[in-house]
């Protein structure tokens, strides 16, 4: 395999993670980026174009609590000419869904896998065509709910640890609980005083 190939692989493998935090995180904007303008996904309830998909996927992000998109083993196969590559993606992605009418918490998971197919335009890579296909799901209600409090916990859009973590020079989030000597070694380097 030459390194053209690999180069390539690479590059969708970003693209999946791309997409992955931009639906957990609610980054519509992101989300795009994966995407050519002209791109047709096949998204269960949806089939059509991206910003139809972006509609799609916020309207339902806003009826859940939280959403977690695992990606797992990908086969990618760079057709002959590097601008052309196909590729299966396996998706373990859970959801939480309370209640509009008794406020009860539901627990969704669903084995996915995303049937892509990506292409190099203008020197970048991105979906041209996306089929997800179901392979299970399995809805449940909540009936022990774990206790949060002591975590530092994901949000959908700025709100979340990882914007900061991504936009910021600190070692870590901002708001993340950690030893009191890390946040001493922090303001000492933030300050210039002491050696470490």
């Amino acid at each position: 395999m030459d390194v053209g190939v690999l180069l390539a692989q690479a590059q969708i493998c970003d693209i999946l993670a791309r997409y992955c935090h931009a639906a957990d995180r609610g980054d519509w904007a992101l989300l795009r980026t994966c995407y050519h303008s002209d791109a047709h996904d096949d998204h269960g309830r949806y089939s059509g174009g991206v910003d139809g998909l972006v509609d799609y996927v916020s309207a339902v992000a806003r009826s859940l609590t939280y959403t977690s998109h695992q990606l797992g083993q990908k086969w990618i196969e760079v057709e002959p000419g590097r601008t052309t590559a196909r590729a299966e993606t396996y998706c373990f992605a859970a959801y939480g869904r309370r209640s509009p009418k008794d406020g009860s918490e539901w627990f969704i998971t669903q084995g996915l896998r995303y049937l892509d197919r990506f292409e190099r335009r203008d020197n970048r890579w991105a979906i041209s065509r996306r089929a997800v296909v179901m392979d299970w799901e399995h809805v449940s209600p909540v009936t022990n709910p774990p206790r949060l409090d002591d975590w530092l916990r994901g949000a959908v859009g700025p709100a979340d640890p990882a914007h900061t973590f991504f936009s910021t020079e600190h070692l870590y989030p901002v708001s993340a609980r950690r030893p009191p000597e890390a946040q001493d070694q922090e303001a000492r380097r933030s300050t210039g005083a002491g050696a470490g």
